[in-house]
């Protein structure tokens, strides 16, 4: 019989069985996880990624599915309780065709290094607990031809109408149901500002999270490929 651990719970993912944090790592947590899972795995069944970046790897469920259509896939990951389940997870993680690294720091860092030494990745994933939209100016500098998915939590502050990073006022006209209004007048028009050459494929939204998946110069994803996923998740649907 397996050792129960009082931190970790373990979820049957693919036909395996991951070690996984009590918390959102988990793949079947919730709709959103589910969804997420579901759009990973349409793009990995119809691309083929030269480096992809798994900037949040979390304990590595997204990391499975993505080393399945990548050569080099480099999973980034600082949190010393994560850290310690995605190395037991790494044996799901790898695949005979990809070359997997782990390098425990955190995003910034990795996007970073690879920006100072000139690296272009064709597939970054920033899926944090929280965030990540200081990180686009270094997403935009090793992405030029790609995908990038990425994901904020900041739908909820607006919803409850409040501040956000830096401080930021949420208009009054914004909250509650109407924070889908500023999905697409505030939040996806910042996203693809913030990328040059990104055009939004799709996106879905849930009442703590919008998740966004962006092709980056002309590169051979479609919207198509999402078009019986939805768009609304939960009590936005």
């Amino acid at each position: 019989m397996r050792r129960l651990e009082p931190d970790v719970a373990y979820r049957t993912f693919n036909g395996r069985t991951f070690v996984c944090l009590n918390d959102q790592s988990a793949p079947d947590l919730d709709v959103a996880a589910c969804e997420k899972r579901l759009c990973n795995q349409i793009i990995a069944s119809m691309c083929a990624f030269n480096c992809g970046v798994d900037a949040f790897a979390g304990v590595g469920i997204s990391s499975s599915i993505w080393s399945g259509c990548t050569r080099r896939l480099l999973l980034a990951e600082q949190r010393p309780c994560a850290l310690r389940l995605l190395r037991r997870n790494l044996r799901h993680i790898r695949q005979p065709h990809c070359d997997v690294e782990i390098q425990g720091c955190g995003a910034r860092k990795v996007l970073a290094d690879l920006a100072a030494a000139n690296v272009r990745v064709d597939l970054l994933d920033l899926d944090p607990f929280g965030n990540c939209m200081d990180l686009l100016p270094l997403a935009a500098k090793v992405v030029d031809f790609g995908v990038v998915c990425l994901t904020t939590g900041e739908i909820y502050q607006v919803y409850r109408g409040l501040n956000r990073r830096g401080g930021k006022i949420t208009p009054k006209r914004y909250r509650g149901r109407k924070v889908i209004s500023w999905l697409h007048k505030e939040l996806l028009p910042e996203v693809l500002g913030a990328l040059p050459r990104a055009e939004l494929v799709h996106f879905y939204a849930y009442p703590t999270s919008v998740r966004m998946i962006l092709r980056i110069g002309e590169y051979p994803i479609y919207s198509y490929w999402f078009s019986r996923r939805p768009k609304y998740l939960s009590w936005l649907a």
